[in-house]
């Protein structure tokens, strides 16, 4: 019986000797940080940055260097308040240390270092896709339907489409497959391509901003105190950030890794433009303001200087969506509700082209003069394709837009369409007869005075101007009668939700779906169509819904929408433009309100849109 107990008695005291044997040796930063390990996505982080080092031996050297400082640091600050000595083992300081608070905030910040290392040297590799001028038109292979999110590289030949809950990545011109990466959840803002265009920004919700490489899909940098990214400032090795809690834009110096509050004086920095002379100048503003600003080193520091600033009218404000600068960048164009606004940054002079009168919608810059815009389609009849030549002051009708209308290329010049021959780019187009502006918009505005049926108001918008000596005809009149003529018509469809299941019997649990109804003071017409019961979620953000139309065979509940009119009006569910379905619901829309379809988003499964 003695011996039976001294045995297991000797080994345990062995290999306690053993533990004290590897404390004593063993640093005690590395004992608490191997006592409190990192978190295994730290690790996985940690990792590929590592191998994106791995053909630069002495960058990766002094990266280790910096790192095993960081997590001295983090040893260090967690254990403070505790005295850890050379003879406390691991398992002694899990006993003895109690501060997980700590060490989590400590592997946040850690996270963030990490991210912004690897950012960093994602952003110094050259382009992608060697930057190329775009063609004047070639077909593109079916890239899926566009769910209001593009995004385009200034320094490289590639495009992001978000399409259903997949992000796209392709070369240009030809559509070629880079890549092809899930959408995370509340992703609904539009998303930012680096210039070489190897990084994506994506917006999260209102807290939540992360950075994909694009030729992996991996994450780089996932941040929650920072919501958007404003803009690359490749230039300066820079970015301009929101923060989340207060919506105030902050510096992200990628040479120095530092962050620092922007100093703009407004309320809200709401986009930026680089300007085309490459000295570190930038137009940046918000809704009303226009600013231009100079960036600069100094020492180790990047610093802005305020250049000159403007003021917009009080009835014109600036939407983020459709800016550009044209005229050799004497120029900013913008949107200005359906109109376009411009402000000539030598002259200072201010004016705006009221295409409205033509329902123009999806602007975009073809090249440095013209611009290209569609009037809005109906059930019958698609969107007509217009190109406004902003120097010499006419419009024409696009010949060859194949019944699509425009997607903006933007920031790049260009146009991408989706008609009845598929998806197609382009930097050229062919005009019918060009004619002043001033006199096309007189005539629409005139046709929308006349009293005319609304069928002759859009044919006048079209182009057909015989239309405007046409007869009135009888049209059947909408049972939404005082929905206004400029209202937005968006509709939303999906097979059902992300969040649906079937349950216990075989019976279906609706899911829900959110709709973030950006603001604006454009009325607009939401419809909704799905196949299965959804529980629609909307939030307005104080946009005024004239009506809500529920489209599909199923009972679907909406929340959100306070006392407006929420009607059924049809049990065809389409969650894409070339389902059979699709011109149905058109003229199911039109027995309720007379206003053409404007946009289009869906998805078979589901989960989170954004509407302008």
């Amino acid at each position: 019986m003695y011996v039976r107990l001294t045995v297991p008695l000797l080994l345990c005291t062995l290999l306690a000797g053993c533990d004290l044997v590897s404390a004593i040796s063993t640093p005690a930063e590395e004992k608490i940080n191997r006592a409190f390990p990192l978190p295994q996505e730290l690790q996985v982080a940690h990792k590929a940055l590592q191998e994106a080092l791995q053909s630069n031996a002495p960058a990766q050297k002094a990266q280790a260097a910096l790192y095993a400082q960081r997590m001295n640091e983090r040893a260090q600050t967690c254990t403070a308040t505790v005295s850890i000595g050379r003879l406390d083992t691991i398992s002694g300081i899990r006993q003895k240390v109690d501060n997980a608070d700590c060490f989590a905030r400590q592997d946040t910040v850690l996270a963030d270092w990490i991210g912004l290392q690897h950012l960093a040297l994602v952003l110094a590799k050259p382009p992608l896709v060697p930057l190329a001028d775009l063609p004047a038109k070639t077909a593109l292979p079916d890239l899926g339907e566009p769910g209001g999110a593009i995004a385009t590289a200034t320094g490289a030949n590639v495009m992001v489409i978000k399409s259903g809950q997949r992000f796209n990545v392709v070369e240009l011109p030809g559509g070629k497959s880079i890549n092809a990466f899930p959408v995370p959840d509340l992703s609904f803002k539009p998303t930012l391509l680096s210039a070489n265009g190897r990084v994506l920004a994506v917006p999260l919700g209102s807290r939540n901003l992360r950075l994909f490489e694009v030729e992996t899909g991996a994450v780089l940098w996932d941040t929650q105190a920072y919501a958007g990214l404003l803009a690359w400032l490749p230039q300066q090795q820079a970015a301009l950030l929101t923060q989340s809690n207060t919506g105030l834009p902050y510096l992200l110096d990628l040479g120095s890794r530092r962050i620092d509050a922007f100093p703009w004086a407004e309320k809200q920095l709401a986009w930026v433009l680089p300007t085309p002379t490459a000295d570190g100048k930038y137009l940046l503003g918000n809704n009303a303001t226009v600013a231009l600003v100079e960036f600069k080193r100094q020492g180790s520091r990047l610093e802005a200087a305020p250049v000159k600033q403007w003021r917009l009218p009080e009835n014109r404000s600036i939407q983020t969506g459709a800016i550009w600068l044209a005229n050799e960048g004497k120029r900013f164009i913008y949107q200005t509700e359906q109109d376009l606004g411009w402000l000539d940054l030598q002259t200072d002079s201010q004016g705006v082209w009221a295409v409205s009168a033509l329902g123009a919608q999806g602007f975009t810059k073809l090249d440095d003069q013209q611009i290209l815009f569609s009037s809005a389609g109906n059930a019958s009849s698609p969107p007509t394709p217009w190109a406004l030549d902003i120097r010499q002051e006419t419009v024409g009708v696009v010949k060859d837009a194949d019944g699509g209308a425009f997607l903006p290329l933007l920031p790049r010049a260009g146009y991408l369409t989706r008609g009845s021959a598929g998806m197609a780019l382009g930097s050229a187009v062919t005009l019918e007869d060009a004619q002043p502006l001033a006199q096309v918009l007189a005539t629409a505005q005139r046709v929308l005075r006349s009293g005319l049926p609304r069928a002759a108001v859009d044919a006048i918008r079209r182009g057909n101007p015989a239309a405007n000596a046409a007869p009135p005809v009888s049209a059947v009149k909408p049972l939404l009668p005082d929905v206004p003529a400029h209202a937005r018509v968006s509709v939303v469809g999906v097979h059902d939700s992300a969040a649906s299941a079937r349950v216990a019997g075989g019976s279906w649990r609706p899911g829900g779906v959110t709709v973030n109804v950006q603001p604006g003071t454009t009325p607009l017409v939401l419809v909704l169509s799905s196949q299965e019961p959804v529980k629609w979620l909307v939030h307005t953000n104080g946009r005024k819904l004239e009506a809500v139309l529920i489209a599909g065979d199923q009972e679907s509940d909406v929340y959100g929408t306070g006392d407006t009119k929420v009607l059924k009006i049809g049990s065809r569910a389409v969650y894409k433009m070339d389902s059979p379905d699709y011109e149905p619901l058109k003229r199911d829309i039109a027995r309720y309100v007379p206003n053409p379809v404007q946009s289009f988003q869906g998805s078979y499964r589901g989960q989170t849109f954004s509407v302008n």
